[in-house]
Formats: C-alpha cells, structure tokens, sequence
C-alpha cells in the first residue's frame, strides 16, 4: 500500500480523471460478475458527468500522482415522501480499488459524501449493493447502515409497459 495514500484527496471529479474512473467501473461490474449488463461507455460517462443536462455526480480519492484510489457515483433523489423527512443522495456505486482496500478509502469517501449531504440539509444516503457482494455489504453494516427488509426494488422498463397498451 502505498504510504501517502493513509490521507487521500478527496475531490469532485475532473473530465482529467474519466478514463481511469471508467476503467474502475469496469473492474467493479468484473468484480460483481455483471460485465454482460454493463451499458456504460466512456462517452456516456463524460455526458452523465459533464454535459449541460449532467445529473450524476461523483467523489475521487486519490494518490498524491493523481492516481484513482477509488470513487463514488451519486444522484440527487426526493423520494418516498410519505415516509422520509429529507431528500437523499442515492449512492450509484462504490469503488476502491483492490490495491488500496484496508486503507479507509471508501470511509473517506462516504465522510466527504455526507458533508456534502448536511450541507444541502439531506438526512439520508441510500445505497444499492449487488447480494452476492459480501464485501460491499460488510462494508456498509460496518459504517452503520441499516438494511431494509421491508422493501424490495423493482425496475419496471418504460418501452414494456409502452409496447403491453398499445
């Protein structure tokens, strides 16, 4: 592990970091085993990012080289009013690289999403994490974050319901 790395820098992203924030997201979906669902290209990415209509943010953590040690991709949501008080960061993907695990990475990174998060008056991050991912869940359980039994999520793909009424 690296030594400066103890103390990483934790930033917005640059349009200078996307290829090796794309290249990280491949390894995750690698990780998760879900490669063949990945839709994502770097294009996309950059757009998502840094287009005039961007909507999805993201944090870096990285070495003093510049070098990505990690990241986390995360949108605005103002959902399920009825049963929360505040809006939330929904919390896209997590990712710390295996060279720089154990090394509070993605603590760091949720620290900073959250300063983020009281700054704008949000009460809550919500995180979606694959079931086989033990690593991931360990991870979440261990900063505190509770999983919701009550609920499970459904996608519902807007060209089927379109194609079932016509």
């Amino acid at each position: 592990m690296e030594k400066d790395i103890i103390n990483p820098v934790i930033r917005p992203v640059k349009n200078i970091d996307l290829d090796q924030l794309f290249n990280m997201l491949v390894a995750l979906v690698k990780h998760e085993g879900l490669f063949e669902r990945f839709k994502l290209t770097r294009e996309r990415l950059e757009n998502e990012l840094f287009s005039q209509h961007a909507d999805w943010h993201c944090l870096v953590a990285t070495t003093s080289e510049e070098k990505l040690a990690g990241f986390c991709l995360y949108t605005y949501a103002n959902i399920n009013r009825a049963f929360n008080l505040s809006p939330m960061i929904q919390i896209d993907d997590l990712y710390v690289s295996p060279e720089y695990r154990n090394a509070k990475i993605g603590q760091h990174l949720i620290h900073q999403l959250a300063l983020i998060a009281k700054d704008k008056n949000i009460g809550r991050l919500n995180v979606w994490c694959v079931k086989d991912n033990q690593q991931g869940q360990n991870f979440y359980h261990k900063i505190g974050a509770e999983k919701r039994e009550f609920i499970d999520v459904f996608s519902i793909q807007v060209g089927q319901i379109l194609s079932q009424s016509g």
